[in-house]
């Protein structure tokens, strides 16, 4: 069977880098949030940030906001507006720490640019720790689930997740079928 008889799903089960992150950016192009999973952070990183992620410039120009990295005290809402005005060079309004200052981020960065804008965010695990504050994690899931429901064109968030943690991480996300909806399974 050649590449271009291949089905969704022999792709899926692909370890090619190159076609699982062509993988990924159509599945971006067609819905608004995307998790992956797979057995190394690096490899998570690679296939975003080296394959899905160049495609997407070069076919759609559009814009990206990485976090590959959280604070110590690991994933934060704060952390996540702070980063968005960081990386698209905005000036800073609002309360960096709750859903309004997320909202006013994402409305500012559409305002400066009709280029679409993904947002992709590694080491979601880290929420998953025993000591979390869980208010806190919970602010920060209601926040992605409410900027996926934003009604601004060309919105994308890829979130990576260690595989060992899908099933948690995916109960973390119950009753918020955006962020679950369409998910991507890397083999080592």
């Amino acid at each position: 069977m050649s590449q271009v008889e291949r089905s969704p799903r022999a792709d899926a089960r692909s370890r090619d880098p190159a076609l699982l992150g062509a993988r990924l950016a159509s599945q971006l192009l067609a819905y608004r949030c995307s998790t992956v999973y797979g057995p190394d952070p690096g490899l998570l990183r690679e296939l975003v940030e080296t394959h899905t992620l160049p495609l997407l410039i070069a076919s759609h120009d559009v814009r990206q906001v990485t976090i590959t990295a959280w604070p110590e005290a690991g994933p934060s809402l704060a952390h996540l507006v702070a980063e968005l005005l960081r990386q698209l060079e905005l000036e800073p309004a609002g309360e960096p720490g709750d859903l309004a200052g997320l909202r006013q981020a994402l409305a500012r960065a559409h305002r400066t640019s009709s280029r679409p804008l993904v947002l992709v965010l590694h080491g979601l695990d880290r929420l998953l720790d025993d000591d979390r504050d869980r208010a806190a994690d919970r602010r920060l899931v209601e926040a992605l689930a409410a900027m996926v429901d934003l009604p601004i064109h060309g919105l994308q968030l890829v979130m990576t997740v260690h595989e060992r943690d899908l099933g948690a991480f995916r109960h973390l996300l119950r009753g918020r079928w955006r962020l679950l909806a369409n998910d991507l399974r890397l083999h080592g």
